[in-house]
Parts: C-alpha cells; structure tokens; sequence
C-alpha cells in the first residue's frame, strides 16, 4: 500500500526539480549528459534520474579529483557558449599585442587605476551576489514545496490505512494523491507530456482507469493546471463519500482533506514561481553591469605591467577567472530560478 503512495516519488519529484541543475545534454541520447529540454521518452527520463543520482553520490563523495573532471552536468559547457568570454579574452590579448608589437605604450592609452575599477566593481558584486542568492532562495522553496507533496501524499495514506476505510477505497484514494501530483508536473514542464510520461506511469502503476484517463485528456493535461485540479476535485468529493458512508470520522475526514489542501497548496506553489519569474528589470540591471565592468576589466589588465618574465600568462589567468566568475554567476542564476 505505501508503496503506491511514494510511487511517485524515486521517479517524480527529485528528477523533475533538479533537472536543468543535472546537465546541458540534448534529448538524443541523454545517458551521456542528464538534462532534457524537450519531450523526451520514457527510457530517457529514467536516465536522466539515474544520471542525476550518480551526480549527487560524486558530490557526496568530495573527492576533489572526480568533481573537477566531470563535463556534463558542470557549468563549463555553458561558459563556453557564453560569447562574451571569448569577446573579453579577445580584447586582453589584442590589446597586449599592440602594446607588444607596435610602437604604442600602456602610458599612451587612457588609463583606468585600481581604485576607479574597483568602485564599479563593488556595485557590480553586490548585484550580481544578491541575484544568485535570490535564484538560490527560489530553487529551495522549489524544492521543498516538491518534498512537501510527497510528505502530503504520505500522510493521507496513513491517516486513510489507520482509520475504517475499506483497503481498496484507500488504494483509491492513494492512486488520485499520486495522479495528481505526476499530472501537475506534466502541466507545469514543456519535457513531460501524457506520452512520454503519464502513460508508461499509468501503465506501471494503474493511477486511474480508461474513462478518467478520458476525462482529463479532454481538459488538456499536457499544459496548466487544470488536470491536476480536476483529480484534487475527486479526491476531496470521494472522502466526502467516506465520512457519510462512516468509513471515517469527522476528524480523520477533516485531516484528510486539510494534507489534500495541503498538496493542492504546494502544487500551485509551484506554478506561482513559474509565472512569477524574477523581476526582468533587475535581470536587466544585472546583465547591464556586468556587459560594462568585464570589458573594462579586461582593458585595465591589458595595459597593467606585472613585474613578470610573461605577464601576458599571469594577466590572461586573472582576466580568465573574473570571467569564469562573473558568467558563471549569471549562469547559475538563469538556471536555478525556474528548474522546473
């Protein structure tokens, strides 16, 4: 019985949250990387949980060496899609080499000292710090409105096996928590739809039956809210038909309905983050700084003089790792906000 009701749960909650953190893998494949962007099969979907879980056993693990050899499911290969590395690391080295190979001096070129840098550089950090750290607080709620599903749906079912509720009328009630829970993730994410993951579900555990099944797919299950509702609908009208047929009490009815409010409060969670995205003008903000500071960066170590044999090497690393910084910062935050 219990088993029905963290059904989904190895395969729904912790691969759907954390998708887009797993990888930047295309759909073709996908055991080689772990994320998948557009509608993917059945097999892929239960690769990408297995890529996942491998992920979180290596960052478990700490071994420095393992950590730092991994490509998929790093921010490295989005480092290298982001054009505004390679425009800042262009901008280093010509300028290095008109001052090398050309009659022009670092003295000649305007100069930008440390302390003017650093002014820009103190806004820039404060805005780009806070906005991961506002992507990140999102990401967790996420997370934890997904766990609380869970914990909702595995509460019904004790209350449900506890009180004088026949046990198939529970295992009822347990396949309407758990349809409804796969079916608002399907209408929240454009990577799940009714083929690709509610039927081989629905296969394997017989959530609902031939005219339910009938029933959603004529309010559109694949986008919104609306499936999920109807199915929440049923399930408080079924415990309804419990308190009067005195399968359960007045109190267990009441709890019941309060953990089934509870999983419809946390579903809708969800989607209020989802329509609810980061506010596009301090994104802009973010993006606008951090477009200025790089180049001047960039500029200011190209025409500074460490007191080097090769200060081309020691400046192109510090000029390499502010990028790695500053884009990964951005990186991060584009991804974490919105993981569903």
């Amino acid at each position: 019985f219990f088993s029905q009701s963290a059904a989904s749960r190895a395969q729904l909650s912790r691969t759907e949250l954390l998708l887009n953190m797993s990888g930047l893998a295309d759909v073709p494949g996908t055991p080689r990387g772990c994320a998948v962007r557009s509608p993917a099969t059945w097999k892929q979907l239960q690769a990408t949980e297995d890529c996942r879980r491998k992920l979180l056993e290596e960052a478990r693990g700490g071994n420095t060496w393992q950590l730092l050899k991994r490509w998929r499911g790093t921010i490295l290969p989005d480092l290298l899609q982001a054009p505004s590395l390679f425009c800042n690391l262009v901008i280093y080295f010509v300028l290095r080499i008109l001052i090398r190979a050309t009659s022009f001096k670092a003295a000649d070129w305007p100069q930008l000292t440390i302390g003017q840098l650093a002014l820009l550089s103190s806004f820039m950090s404060f805005f780009l710090v806070f906005y991961a750290s506002q992507t990140y607080a999102r990401f967790s709620d996420q997370y934890a409105s997904s766990m609380a599903c869970e914990g909702a749906i595995l509460d019904t079912a004790i209350i449900a096996r506890s009180s004088k509720m026949p046990y198939l009328e529970c295992l009822r009630l347990v396949r309407y928590l758990n349809a409804a829970h796969i079916l608002a993730y399907i209408g929240l994410s454009d990577v799940y739809n009714y083929e690709n993951y509610f039927q081989p579900f629905n296969a394997q555990h017989t959530l609902l039956n031939q005219e339910e099944v009938a029933r959603l797919r004529e309010i559109v299950m694949d986008s919104g809210p609306d499936a999920h509702r109807e199915v929440i609908v049923w399930v408080t009208t079924f415990v309804n038909e419990q308190l009067e047929l005195g399968h359960v009490t007045a109190m267990e009815a009441w709890s019941l309905q309060n953990q089934i409010l509870a999983l419809r409060a946390k579903l809708a969670s969800l989607y209020e983050y989802k329509d609810q995205p980061i506010p596009f003008v301090y994104i802009h903000m973010v993006y606008l700084l951090t477009s200025v500071y790089l180049p001047l960066f960039s500029y200011s170590m190209a025409l500074s003089e460490p007191n080097t044999p090769c200060p081309e090497a020691v400046g192109g690393m510090l000029v390499l790792l502010n990028l790695i910084f500053v884009i990964g910062i951005r990186v991060l935050g584009s991804k974490l906000p919105g993981p569903l």
